[in-house]
């Protein structure tokens, strides 16, 4: 049971460390444009043709997913939508740029053309983030919810563990046969029934004040182009500094039934293989924590270089 809850803890921690939030850059749709695209370039090459009082749009990337805000004038004052683009909506619109002078021809030549020209923009158009908000959250912002989790994890398996322990664990006696030591057996429905209680509580509430934040997520648009080098560094540093101490973590608390049998080298505990899990989860939990703020540590020093660069 132990070598499975260990290679758990392994498999679990491992996955954590490999975690990183994305960000978002200025991107250069096209060379004729650059980042951004002006009033004269949206009519010269007939982009964006539905937008009134059409003033910019500025785009921005984060591995395959691409955003552009649309600026435009709407009762004397300037508006901002922002759009979320797929590689291939942005191939379609570089592809519009660089053969403008023939896609116009055959507009006005053919209606069918036509047809299909401002389908095109009014489907990337339609496209706007306040649209289709519960979905870009659910794909860019789940490390408010991950991280609220595995704390509400860590504390609620914490505190059943400990609880459990000492209400849900009898010393029954000691044995004089070829094993000499205290026995002590587990009670399964008073132990199990504490940690199931602790632990849901603690991971819904966590999961809510998570949700709470993610629901509240805008995604950082910098035009600095930031390295990764300290994040990525820091995160695999403070994962194996999370994991040892987790990994010690959880060794303690399975084999001294979080602090409830002092003399564990010669105690036996009848059903003790249920002590190591919430001892795994406190441990996971306190891998996830040590390398999540490791990782934040790193982007804050990424950030701060690109600034000066």
């Amino acid at each position: 049971m132990n070598r499975i809850c260990g290679f758990l803890f392994v498999t679990i921690s491992l996955v954590f460390t490999s975690t990183f939030a994305q960000e978002f850059t200025l991107y250069r749709i096209n060379d004729l444009v650059g980042d951004t695209i002006d009033v004269t370039e949206q009519k010269k090459y007939y982009l964006f043709p539905n937008i009134t009082n059409f003033e910019s749009a500025i785009f921005y990337k984060s591995d395959s997913i691409f955003i552009a805000n649309i600026n435009y004038i709407k009762n004397d004052t300037l508006q901002t939508d922002t759009l979320q683009l797929t590689a291939f909506n942005v191939n379609r619109i570089n592809y519009c740029i660089n053969n403008a002078d023939t896609i116009n021809v055959m507009i006005s030549r053919d209606e069918a053309a036509k047809v299909a020209y401002d389908r095109f923009w009014e489907d990337l158009e339609s496209k706007q983030i306040h649209k289709i908000q519960q979905k870009t959250a659910e794909l860019k912002s789940r490390e408010g919810r991950a991280y609220g989790v595995a704390t509400g994890a860590m504390f609620g398996s914490a505190i059943g563990g400990y609880v459990g322990s000492q209400l849900g664990i009898d010393y029954v006696g000691m044995h004089d046969g070829c094993f000499s030591g205290p026995i002590y057996k587990v009670n399964y429905p008073i132990f199990c029934g504490i940690n199931f209680l602790t632990i849901s509580t603690g991971t819904y509430i966590g999961y809510k004040l998570g949700e709470k934040k993610d629901r509240n997520y805008s995604p950082a648009m910098t035009d600095i182009k930031e390295g990764k080098e300290w994040r990525i560094g820091l995160g695999i540093f403070s994962g194996i500094i999370g994991s040892t101490i987790g990994a010690y973590t959880f060794l303690y608390s399975t084999v001294t039934a979080f602090g409830r049998i002092n003399d564990w080298p010669s105690a036996y505990v009848e059903g003790g293989e249920v002590i190591s899990i919430p001892a795994l989860l406190v441990g996971m939990s306190i891998t996830y924590n040590i390398t999540y703020w490791g990782i934040q540590l790193g982007k804050y020093i990424d950030h701060n270089r690109a600034k000066k660069k």
